[in-house]
């Protein structure tokens, strides 16, 4: 199963409604947190640390964006889906330096979202399967 967190402060207005709906739809079977506060996002992000694990964070604000800066250590082992406050070139790039998987903006449409999320959900299958058919025994063979 993947872990998947997702942080939206702003969920009251209809497109984070819709956009709260659509993450929830795509990862319906999988073991979803939903954050809508800072102070939860921080609990929330520590128990995640493997790298199938996914989030969905949405920086309504600049504040908020430089936020999730004091959670990059734990940030850089997860896919993550970025969604920053607005189009400007330096809200973007330094969004970037967060190292998501997919990138884009609150005035964007969210989506493209859906997609990028499923095919991150498969490949974090694929990441966990992998990770239990590789385990190889290593040492001296057990003898009777």
């Amino acid at each position: 199963m993947v872990k998947l967190l997702f942080y939206c402060s702003r969920t009251t207005t209809h497109k984070f409604q819709r956009l709260s709906r659509a993450v929830t739809q795509v990862a319906g079977g999988e073991d979803i947190e939903i954050c809508i506060t800072l102070t939860s996002l921080f609990p929330g992000l520590k128990a995640y640390s493997s790298a199938s694990d996914l989030a969905v964070l949405v920086a309504v604000t600049p504040a908020e964006l430089e936020r999730f800066y004091h959670f990059r250590d734990i940030l850089q082992h997860m896919d993550i889906i970025l969604i920053v406050p607005d189009n400007k070139k330096a809200t973007m790039h330094k969004g970037s330096h967060l190292f998501p998987r997919f990138i884009t903006s609150v005035e964007n449409d969210f989506l493209p979202i859906e997609s990028v999320l499923k095919k991150m959900i498969q490949r974090s299958h694929l990441r966990n399967l992998k990770a239990r058919t590789n385990l190889k025994f290593h040492g001296a063979p057990l003898s009777r």
